[in-house]
């Protein structure tokens, strides 16, 4: 597409194909934005005035990796948060600190289990793996507190 103006070429779009998939991890998609910048900044560098003003624009997927790479932070920080709280929503609900502390031992151990089979697969963490862990942990959590607690408060012989 090209735009003309009183008989001048006032812009001109160019599509071009990347390397890199919208859904690939932070990791991947990162060098791909940077060799771009750095083509777009030797041909503005190069060209005569006037057509040294390239501008890249994209679709969601550069703007994607902030997010992408802020979710995994945050997912990081997250978990270390989430495993507090459940040791204390443990040592409240069972009022037994051995017990808290086995629950919560398991909890990180299901944690530990989901992220191994993550590297033996060889997965990036990215947006749909930082959801999935942040989800396992809830359900470790859930799962793991009502057995402690039912586990307690049962009638023992």
């Amino acid at each position: 597409m090209i735009g003309i103006s009183e008989g001048r070429l006032v812009f001109m779009r160019v599509n071009a194909v990347i390397s890199s998939m919208a859904l690939d991890p932070y990791k991947l998609k990162k060098p791909v934005e940077e060799e771009w910048e750095e083509t777009l900044a030797l041909f503005n560098a190069k060209a005569s005035s006037g057509v040294n003003r390239t501008k890249a624009t994209t679709g969601v997927d550069w703007c994607l990796m902030i997010m992408e790479k802020k979710l995994v932070e945050s997912q990081q920080n997250g978990t270390s948060m989430s495993l507090g709280f459940a040791m204390l929503a443990l040592l409240v609900v069972t009022s037994n600190f051995f017990q808290a502390f086995l629950a919560s031992l398991t909890i990180c151990l299901i944690i530990l289990n989901v992220m191994a089979i993550m590297v033996y697969f060889q997965w990036e963490l990215g947006l749909s793996e930082s959801v999935a862990v942040v989800a396992c942990i809830g359900f470790a959590v859930d799962y793991v507190v009502h057995l402690a607690a039912h586990y307690i408060h049962s009638k023992s012989q």
